[in-house]
């Protein structure tokens, strides 16, 4: 059984529109090596693990905060292009997947963390890589975690190492990459050497959090625009119009020309 609660595990909170990265972070959902791959990859290894206790525990553990990831995801992708005008390039890059790639380099498509930290220098939104540097993070503390569990299986003999990208650790949220996080019912995932002292990389210590609450607000989606036909109550207002400064034609004149610091 899985349960779900309304705020999110961090905020996901873009501060201006950029539908053409929106499309880009979508790569982080359901692509090849995206959130949802990752996520059930974990949960069918835990579903699947043949060994009751800690391994079991810690793996349903991190599958489960990796729902959560697809969710913070999600929702930002849902946030990016509120308030965005309806512009060429946006329309261009919403219909041609060619002129896409050359307005935003290039579809990112990588595996896990190497797929995160492109998508980092894809963009200058503060929103944006306040929610990446703490994807990144936790990356790090279950790269880490999987180094520790590998140690902790040849202790066990049980069985007889690899971690990428080595970057931008300076940028990520380094509070975040030193615990994990008990998001499930098994009482064992803090037994394993992933939960104490510190990691295999030598810097970074190993912790349990054994009551995460979630770091986010809400989690929901912008008004609809009344053209999408889309069922909605009026409860969240009206649909933002588009930011002012991302206007083309006469409005985009307009403000430049009213702009105190436009030469």
């Amino acid at each position: 059984m899985f349960r779900h609660t309304d705020h999110l595990q961090f905020d996901a909170k873009p501060e201006k529109p950029d539908p053409v990265y929106a499309r880009k972070l979508q790569e982080l959902i359901g692509g090849a090596y995206g959130e949802m791959t990752v996520t059930m990859q974990y949960l069918f290894q835990g579903w699947n693990c043949r060994m009751p206790g800690k391994y079991k525990d810690m793996i349903m553990d991190v599958a489960t905060e990796e729902i959560g990831h697809v969710e913070m995801i999600a929702t930002m992708v849902a946030r990016l292009p509120e308030g965005a005008p309806a512009t060429e390039s946006t329309k261009n890059a919403a219909a041609d997947p060619v002129v896409a790639a050359v307005l935003g380099g290039m579809d990112p498509s990588a595996q896990g963390r190497v797929q995160t930290a492109r998508l980092y220098n894809m963009t200058d939104d503060p929103g944006v890589k306040d929610m990446l540097r703490f994807n990144l993070a936790r990356d790090t503390y279950h790269q880490n975690l999987w180094l520790a569990a590998i140690e902790d299986l040849k202790a066990d003999g049980i069985e007889p190492s690899p971690i990428a990208p080595n970057a931008l650790f300076d940028e990520e949220h380094s509070e975040h990459a030193s615990s994990l996080w008990h998001l499930s019912d098994g009482a064992a995932s803090d037994q394993g050497r992933w939960a104490h002292g510190t990691g295999p990389d030598g810097t970074t210590p190993m912790s349990f959090l054994a009551d995460p609450v979630p770091l986010g607000d809400v989690a929901s989606a912008p008004p609809p625009d009344p053209k999408l036909y889309a069922t909605y109550d009026g409860s969240q207002g009206k649909p933002r119009s588009a930011a002012m400064g991302t206007e083309k034609g006469l409005m985009g004149k307009m403000k430049d020309a009213l702009d105190p610091d436009n030469p």
